[in-house]
């Protein structure tokens, strides 16, 4: 009978040394690859407040500002309606921290436009920013590429 204790100690010993080593290689890579960061689209920490003020000193002229706009209706954090050259134009900001907020501003990125009560509007992206409603300014061209020069910090 001492023969099987042994043996079963044994067993036990060579059990709990194999998870031991388990647990000794496999720590260190889970340590070391949750701790890298590399950066991407979804570390953009802009503010639609300093969008504005990116805009304004582009030289866009921008008539009326408007933040109290409904931006949950399309999915989006934040928004701003701003009278850039007597013509309407819509910001918007996508929290990609937020997946059903980042699959929609993935989906209009790559459609290059998205749906509002059942039409397709045009709209481009710059990082979680989507501006909307910039067919009709007289100044389009101007808009677009100031919208698009604007870069993360």
């Amino acid at each position: 009978m001492n023969i099987f204790k042994n043996c079963r100690r044994v067993k036990f010993s060579y059990i709990a040394s194999m998870m031991t080593l388990a647990f000794m290689v496999a720590a260190p890579i889970f340590f070391v690859t949750g701790c890298q960061s590399t950066p991407t689209e979804f570390e953009d920490t802009r503010t639609i407040n300093q969008l504005i003020i990116y805009l304004k000193k582009s030289g866009l002229t921008i008539d009326t500002l408007m933040r109290n706009v409904r931006y949950q209706a399309i999915l989006a954090d934040d928004g701003a309606v701003m009278v850039i050259e007597g013509a309407n134009i819509e910001f918007y900001l996508y929290n990609m921290k937020v997946d059903y907020q980042a699959n929609k501003l993935l989906k209009v990125k790559k459609q290059g436009y998205i749906m509002v009560l059942g039409n397709k509007v045009p709209a481009i992206t710059n990082g979680h920013f989507v501006m909307l409603t910039y067919s009709e300014n007289p100044n389009k061209v101007k808009t677009i590429r100031a919208f698009k020069k604007y870069k993360k910090q």
